[in-house]
């Protein structure tokens, strides 16, 4: 039995959808904004070795957190160079760490009277943060313990739960709606202005569609892996006092780390 030719009323259905799907698209732009992660900061205080947040931070963490750790060092100012090529040899070339190297800069072979400094910002799978932040901040060869200070350690946690969530759900709902695109532009007695609709209407949705699971994919690899940002500065050590890291006591000092919510 041949199908009937599209009514008035069919026609003005196809374009409703359409008016329809801008009025999603703008919902769930409306969503996303009102999903912001919240955040949670763990820092050690200056007595703690390098990346005792960290642990501390793991141990708080219940869910889908983001981790974001800051180490910040002191150390003379010739030495500055190896620290920064170590770190960065490390993340580029040591295969296990399954590192990604995200930024590097230096001005330690700089003239002038500015003094040197460093800084790396790199990407780390969870079971490789703490040996990579203990190796970073430990002495170089020919370098005094005494002289390397661990100026800060902090960690935050943003809970990005909500917003993956969202993601998802947006990602669920435009599919949906491509699903239906698909199946009015499959009939055999849509018109050809209509398809014409529908295609371009299919078009902007799969665009939409794209973006937002490339938000989800950037969503979950910050789920899986940690930032580690690390500044290395040049300045002479007061006290002659190191602060090296002591791993084996991260779990037990865990109370001793300052943790306050962000509003």
């Amino acid at each position: 039995m041949n199908s009937k030719p599209l009514d008035l009323k069919q026609s003005a259905a196809i374009l409703k959808i359409a008016l329809l799907s801008t009025a999603l698209a703008g919902c769930l732009g409306e969503q996303g904004a009102d999903t912001a992660p919240a955040q949670l900061v763990i820092e050690a205080p200056s007595s703690f070795a390098g990346g005792r947040a960290m642990p501390a931070a793991r141990a708080t963490a219940k869910g889908q957190f983001a981790y974001t750790h800051e180490l910040s060092i002191a150390v003379a100012p010739r030495f500055v160079s190896a620290h920064f090529e170590r770190a960065k040899t490390m993340c580029l070339e040591d295969r296990a760490l399954r590192c990604i190297l995200l930024d590097a800069s230096t001005n330690a072979n700089a003239l002038g009277p500015s003094r040197p400094n460093a800084r790396l910002q790199l990407r780390l799978p969870h079971e490789s943060v703490d040996h990579f932040s203990k190796v970073v901040t430990s002495p170089v060869k020919s370098e005094d313990v005494n002289d390397l200070t661990l100026i800060r350690s902090a960690t935050r946690l943003d809970d990005l739960g909500r917003p993956i969530a969202d993601t998802k759900r947006r990602l669920e709902q435009l599919e949906n709606y491509r699903e239906r695109l698909k199946s009015l532009e499959a009939r055999t007695d849509t018109r050809v202005e209509d398809l014409i609709k529908i295609a371009n209407e299919l078009s902007q949705t799969q665009s939409r569609i794209e973006e937002i699971d490339e938000q989800r994919r950037r969503l979950e690899e910050r789920v899986e892996t940690e930032l580690l940002d690390l500044s290395i500065q040049s300045e002479t050590p007061a006290g002659g006092r190191s602060r090296r890291s002591n791993w084996c006591g991260d779990a037990r000092r865990t109370s001793s780390a300052r943790a306050r919510r962000r509003p």
